[in-house]
């Protein structure tokens, strides 16, 4: 443990309370990289720098200063080699929990006694027992609720706390709380792991100066209030469980301040044109988009100048009038992008004429059941790096890919599509390095290609045919033999 403190105390101010900030996770959590430094973002904890950085990159060089200490390992990265979760050994989160609380920073409460309601016995929940008082000096608490949890009147965390969250546990408590008690201080509030009641739903309107809210919806009546406009500072807004276009109001459009945002089933009527411009969005999912005319599409994408990220499904309206494609190149910012359809999606489809934004890295398409020769035009983006294809995105029975495209794409999935050729010439993917092939039962072999292809190092087979592994043994033979590639590998699960 002296180790550990060492190590601790000669961190700057600055990490050190990013570091601190590990005592708000459970032990052994695998933390998602997305959600740690939005916190820290909300938290204030990120010195804004007279470089162009955006707070999220410079969130993130802190992370590596803390990985290269030792005291933060990566637990998690994606195709790309990217950090997508972190943890911390057992002793230094240990160590974290019992310096958290010796400076104040961040207290855990999981003391917890009964609360028997006056309505009845049926009603009985198990609450917490210790709360700090309104003259402690403490801005953060943490609660762990094993049980389910009903803080009625009785029961307050203080009025100057600056943060509240609710940490994972197994039954998704409800809980029941006054949050205007809190309203002048409250910036972080993170009920994902437990479910609100719909009074205090209501009652987050009064939480002006919130940055970063988090909840979970329980029942389809559940809904977000018309008010949650009056959050104007609010930058993280995440949503999840049961989500409906009722629980949507269109009021979220008109915050601002907005950086972060996802809403299961996020509606967007075209038709209204009631979007305020949001500049600093940087990503959004769970967007559904109905159709309207091209004015209105090009419209709506011009109100997310600077959007990064786009996670969205276009509504069919099972007529092909209703079929349409909105102009995502008019996001000249975006770097991922995933697209699905829902709905009644009707031939003709409507979608073979869409562009991409040029600064594209990555894209999954899934449910658009293009022609194969419509690929081509994604496969002229010189930035794209990742491709995922997958439920009947593209339909026909062969794929060809043509010389030079995909000069720069590094990792290719492809998913439960039902072609049976796929040829590719000894120009196409230069840079390719990880193949995954999953549930695709029709087709028959890999491309021969690829066992020249000197940058290819994994090729992934998961329920595919006896022929499509064959060929993906072929492949390694030759990166083995002719390429001198011994790490090469092939991974093949039924």
């Amino acid at each position: 443990m002296d180790i550990v403190e060492s190590s601790y105390q000669h961190l700057p101010i600055h990490l050190q309370k990013c570091f601190l900030y590990f005592a708000s996770f459970l032990e052994d959590q695998k933390v998602p990289v997305q959600k740690l430094i939005r916190l820290w973002i909300a938290e204030n904890f990120i010195e804004a720098s007279i470089t162009s950085k955006s707070l999220e990159m410079i969130a993130m060089d802190y992370l590596t200063d803390l990985i290269r200490s030792n005291l933060v390992m990566v637990a998690k990265i994606n195709s790309l080699g990217e950090i997508k979760a972190v943890h911390i050994h057992d002793l230094i989160h240990e160590f974290s929990l019992v310096q958290a609380k010796k400076d104040n920073f961040l207290p855990r409460i999981n003391e917890v006694g009964e609360f028997y309601s006056s309505r009845g016995s049926w009603l009985r929940r198990i609450g917490l027992g210790i709360f700090p008082s309104s003259e402690n000096h403490c801005k953060r608490v943490n609660v762990l609720a094993p049980c389910q949890v009903l803080l009625g009147d009785k029961f307050s965390f203080g009025r100057n706390i600056n943060t509240l969250r609710f940490l994972p546990s197994v039954n998704s408590p409800f809980v029941d709380y006054d949050l205007s008690k809190s309203r002048k201080h409250l910036r972080v509030l993170d009920f994902g792991s437990v479910k609100l009641c719909r009074t205090s739903i209501d009652a987050l309107q009064y939480l002006i100066h919130l940055k970063y809210l988090e909840l979970q919806l329980y029942l389809y009546f559940d809904h977000i209030p018309n008010s949650i406009c009056n959050l104007k500072e609010l930058e993280t807004f995440i949503v999840t469980g049961i989500c409906c276009q009722a629980c949507n109001p269109k009021t979220i459009w008109g915050m601002i301040s907005l950086r972060h945002l996802h809403i299961n089933d996020l509606y967007i009527d075209l038709s209204e044109n009631q979007l305020e411009d949001l500049d600093n969005l940087q990503t959004c999912s769970g967007m559904v988009i109905y159709p309207g005319g091209v004015g209105d599409l090009q419209y709506f994408m011009k109100r997310f100048p600077n959007l990064e990220k786009l996670s969205c499904q276009l509504y069919g309206s099972g007529t092909p009038s209703g079929n349409f494609f909105p102009a995502f190149e008019t996001l000249s910012q975006l770097k991922s992008l995933k697209i699905g359809v829902s709905g009644a999606v009707v031939d003709p489809y409507g979608f073979e004429d869409f562009t991409y934004p040029s600064n594209l890295k990555k894209l999954t398409l899934v449910y658009l059941r293009l022609p194969w020769s419509k690929l081509s035009t994604i496969g002229r983006l010189s930035n794209l790096e990742v491709l995922k294809l997958e439920e009947s995105s593209f339909i026909g029975r062969k794929w060809d890919v043509n010389d030079g495209e995909f000069p720069s794409l590094k990792v290719l999935k492809l998913k439960k599509l039902g072609f049976s050729e796929w040829t590719a010439s000894d120009d196409s993917y230069p840079n390719l390095q990880k193949v995954m092939v999953h549930s695709c039962w029709s087709l028959e072999e890999i491309p021969e290609c690829f066992g020249s292809n000197c940058t290819l190092q994994l090729i992934e087979l998961r329920s595919c045919g006896d022929n499509v592994v064959n060929s993906a043994l072929k492949v390694k033979e030759m990166q083995i033999e002719e390429m001198g590639n011994s790490e090469f590998k092939v991974i093949i699960s039924k």
